[in-house]
């Protein structure tokens, strides 16, 4: 019995040490870059803490893991790069671009920062009559927008027409843009159900 209490007892000292390590290693995830803190990965395993906080061993292992992924993927990587997600419905004839995240935008020479926004066309359009644009995001490289922007088009015209995407920083004097895209939407697969994925910036300056 004796032998049992203090194996108790030494289980739930390494329990508590892992819980204060693991809730260390969170403050500094949330003091980092906010690619790291405000990334949803991040978010997902913090609810998932508060959620069942008494398997700590697990919940660092999985947030390690998944962190350092994070981070590969989407953090270390210095390139400019844009989400989308991109839908159309056929019933409506209506394609949506659903401009989500920015990332690592390069700033123009002499700043630091930028207050970023996009601008999206759907090509040929050569009178700029389909030219839609999201909201200023102030002071950040790393703009979160999840806007929706909507153009009505005959489902037979979708495999001619390209997406053409700028983003701008409307600090800078003149406006420059900071990175742009292409997309040919016939090249875009399910298309009908959403085709969401992150895609590179051109750096234009």
């Amino acid at each position: 019995m004796g032998h049992m209490f203090t194996g108790c007892v030494h289980t739930h000292k390494v329990s508590e040490k892992r819980r204060v390590q693991l809730n260390n290693y969170v403050q500094l995830l949330l003091k980092m870059d906010s690619i790291v803190a405000e990334s949803d990965l991040l978010c997902t395993f913090l609810h998932r803490m508060i959620r069942d906080d008494t398997d700590a061993s697990k919940m660092e292992e999985e947030l390690l893991e998944s962190n350092s992924n994070s981070i590969s993927m989407d953090a270390v990587a210095t390139h400019p790069k844009i989400k989308l997600c991109i839908s159309y419905n056929s019933s409506d004839q209506l394609l949506s671009v659903m401009v989500r995240h920015v990332r690592n935008l390069v700033p123009v020479s002499g700043t630091n920062t930028a207050n970023p926004y996009v601008k999206v066309y759907v090509l040929p359009d050569p009178y700029k009559a389909t030219k839609k644009k999201t909201k200023v995001a102030k002071k950040t490289l790393h703009p979160t927008f999840n806007e929706t922007l909507e153009y009505r088009i005959p489902q037979v015209d979708l495999v001619s027409r390209t997406l053409y995407l700028c983003v701008w920083d409307q600090a800078s004097l003149p406006k420059q843009c900071l990175g742009a895209l292409t997309i040919d939407i016939a090249s875009l697969n399910q298309l009908t159900s959403g085709s969401e994925d992150w895609y590179n910036l051109d750096n234009k300056h």
